[in-house]
């Protein structure tokens, strides 16, 4: 037995080494290149953080529901890298995709809270921040407001929320709150991009600024959170 879990453990090591290691290289290639190049490698380096976590399997349900978000993650990449025209159907989907994919760590942060009061609350904040960001999206936006830019503040906010409590538990589960942090921080630059066609920034100078930066903002922190995501979920017990 002790064996066993001597092999388990030194097998989960180097293989998040090896992980890391090959992620890296991703890292840099996506980084350095462009075109199809870049899109190849950027896909290719979120389907191996899927994959990487089979090679772990158990049936927990932490497990379940994090591996079904990366799957998720998987497909709405494949959808955005540049294989596929951008349609409005795509997007469309790609962002379904991701608002599930922040359903799946819900259940999972939710599942995770010891204390009734804290679900309750959990429950209360997110219901309600959903339904007031919705309702003030479509009174913004007025006739721009479509399915797309409604379901992507709902989505983003539920990232936002998922971080705030994922946070709270962050003595128990560092890497898992580190992996949504970073995931946030690649979406508020999506978001700069993705709002820009629906209202006018040309007066916001920091927000011109952060658009003009000459680097891919958004893949220098979507990379590294779902690394980091894989890492923590491979490296939990199984109990």
């Amino acid at each position: 037995m002790v064996l066993e879990k001597l092999k388990n453990k030194s097998r989960i090591f180097y293989g998040s080494i090896i992980f890391i290691i090959i992620e890296l290289v991703a890292f840099i290639i996506i980084h350095s290149s462009k075109g199809l190049t870049c899109s190849i490698t950027a896909f290719s380096s979120i389907l191996l953080a899927f994959l990487f976590t089979l090679i772990f399997l158990r049936k927990t349900p932490i497990y379940l529901l994090t591996v079904t978000a990366l799957f998720l993650t998987s497909i709405a990449d494949l959808l955005l890298c540049g294989l596929f025209a951008l349609t409005l159907s795509i997007q469309t989907a790609s962002v379904i995709c991701f608002f599930v994919v922040q359903i799946c760590y819900f259940i999972r942060i939710y599942l995770s809270q010891k204390s009734k009061k804290l679900k309750l609350i959990h429950l209360i904040v997110r219901i309600l921040a959903t339904l007031l960001a919705v309702i003030i999206t479509i009174l913004i936006l007025d006739s721009n407001a479509n399915f797309l830019a409604v379901i992507s503040v709902a989505y983003y906010l539920n990232l936002i929320i998922n971080a705030i409590f994922a946070g709270i538990n962050v003595k128990n589960e560092p890497l898992f709150f580190i992996g949504l942090l970073l995931f946030m921080l690649c979406d508020f630059f999506v978001g700069i991009e993705f709002f820009g066609d629906f209202i006018n920034i040309e007066n916001a100078t920091f927000i011109n600024f952060l658009m003009d930066i000459p680097f891919n903002m958004a893949w220098l922190f979507y990379l590294p959170s779902q690394t980091i995501i894989s890492l923590d979920i491979a490296n939990k017990k199984r109990t």
